[in-house]
């Protein structure tokens, strides 16, 4: 089994990536990092050279997940793992890894059909994250760089890669129907770093989650938002059941929304996952209907 560290970093495609260059900064307080070799937009939230990439593209989608792994010998460790399981997978070569600022990187697909890169050394710089405007700073470090929500075609296939191959442990699942709509997953003491949902036939991005240091924050990144002709705040002010996150959501130009939150729950390995029954909430978080609107989905192959 491999043992992935945290999730490291995102890349999405946007035919509205230029946007980003003002949102990101003067909304959410993200600092503009090195663009990428295609024109991207990257984004650091902490000393890490970037953690959000907005590459130009058609239309709205995932493009990758870049999940760290601890040291050059867990790298090796996943090549065997992944052989054993009879994955398919390509180690990166030096053009690749230098335009994803890593050390080492592999990568495949997962039965959804996501680019899940696997990766060592990510080029950091200790005190070179500077917000671009009064903040506190965001929770990662190695809890990585907060959470994905994802929708997938077939969940049993995503949980079994998840746990069989990844390593990854179930915190909590979320029942709608009678059904298992929404499974949390963690792979360090963060109380998810990736989730997913089943849509039949659709894969996709739902949601980017980042965690403020200080709930202050929150509040300013929402008062910014509802006022910014661009975004959408798709769920307001509230407090999540399961992960505790104190949190709202916004609808994105990229399709995508982004939850930005406050007090996640950290959770030791021994925890027993819990069933909770939707809507899963302690209070707030009233759902815009454009909320269920997916926008960032395309068909599964």
């Amino acid at each position: 089994m491999i043992r992935v560290a945290s999730l490291g970093y995102v890349g999405v495609e946007s035919p509205k990536h230029s946007v980003w260059n003002e949102i990101g900064p003067e909304v959410f307080a993200f600092q503009l990092g090195q663009p990428g070799s295609d024109g991207a937009v990257r984004f650091k939230i902490d000393d890490n050279a970037y953690r959000i990439s907005i590459h130009p593209g058609e239309r709205n989608r995932m493009s990758y997940q870049g999940w760290e792994l601890a040291s050059y010998e867990e790298f090796g460790n996943a090549q065997e793992e992944l052989a054993r399981q009879n994955i398919p997978y390509k180690v990166a070569d030096a053009g690749e890894c230098a335009d994803r600022l890593v050390g080492e990187m592999l990568y495949f697909q997962s039965p959804a059909g996501f680019r899940y890169e696997l990766f060592v050394l990510p080029s950091r710089r200790d005190d070179s994250f500077l917000p671009p405007r009064p903040h506190s700073g965001f929770q990662t470090g190695d809890q990585g760089l907060g959470h994905v929500n994802v929708v997938v075609p077939d969940g049993e296939a995503e949980h079994r890669m998840l746990v069989d191959v990844l390593g990854a442990k179930v915190s909590d699942a979320v029942i709608v129907g009678g059904g298992d709509a929404m499974r949390f997953y963690r792979v360090n003491p963060r109380h998810h770093s990736t989730a997913h949902m089943v849509v039949p036939g659709m894969r996709g991005l739902q949601h980017i989650m980042v965690e403020a240091k200080e709930i202050d924050d929150v509040g300013r990144a929402y008062t910014l938002a509802k006022r910014h002709p661009e975004l959408k705040v798709t769920a307001e002010l509230g407090r999540h059941m399961g992960d505790m996150m104190l949190s709202f959501y916004v609808r994105t130009p990229s399709g995508w929304d982004l939850e930005y939150g406050y007090g996640g729950l950290r959770v030791s390995d021994e925890r027993t996952p819990g069933m909770l029954q939707a809507p899963a909430e302690y209070w707030g978080h009233e759902y815009d209907p454009m909320f269920f609107d997916f926008q960032a989905l395309e068909p599964a192959d």
